[in-house]
């Protein structure tokens, strides 16, 4: 729950629309525009999709000593299917997108216990990515803006740098 709501959340909230089981804490809100309609259009230009379930975790409770220990363990399921998908892309020379800072966390961690190889399972991480951080699974990530404060905004700059990333912040409030 957040404090600065006037209800609390209900499950469809907290889940995309495609999710199959509700693990989540927080709203992967990343994945909320990838409607069924919009995942078939990526299907069809040849976008291939696979799936992860994971448990998007808190990234802020507005708390500084509790943020600061942030973000928390988050369980996944990588199925092998996807690690498949992953493993043909990087033989086609093609990129591996994730949605969410969460998908990142679920996936590179999951690549970590596999001593750099992704591996299917049901696991949890820590892992807390940042800059300089080597990606060994996600080539590029689609999210949505996040605070300077919190813990995912130190993860995109595992993708970008921060004076990037500020340029972009500063162009989305003028916008």
């Amino acid at each position: 729950q957040y404090s600065y709501l006037a209800r609390p959340l209900q499950l469809w909230d907290v889940q995309t629309s495609y999710a199959a089981a509700p693990w989540a804490v927080e709203a992967p809100s990343a994945g909320y525009p990838l409607d069924a309609e919009l995942l078939l259009k990526l299907r069809e230009r040849g976008i291939e999709l696979a799936p992860i379930t994971h448990a998007a975790g808190l990234s802020a409770t507005g708390d500084p000593a509790l943020d600061a220990e942030l973000p928390l363990e988050e369980r996944s399921l990588v199925p092998e299917r996807t690690v498949v998908a992953v493993q043909e892309a990087r033989e086609a020379g093609r990129r591996v997108v994730a949605v969410g800072t969460s998908g990142v966390r679920a996936l590179e961690g999951r690549a970590l216990e596999g001593g750099g190889v992704l591996r299917s399972g049901e696991s949890s991480t820590t892992l807390i990515l940042g800059p300089g951080y080597r990606r060994r699974v996600v080539d590029a990530l689609l999210t949505g803006m996040h605070d300077p404060t919190e813990s995912h905004y130190a993860l995109l700059q595992a993708f970008a740098p921060r004076a990037l990333l500020e340029r972009a912040q500063a162009r989305a409030e003028a916008w």
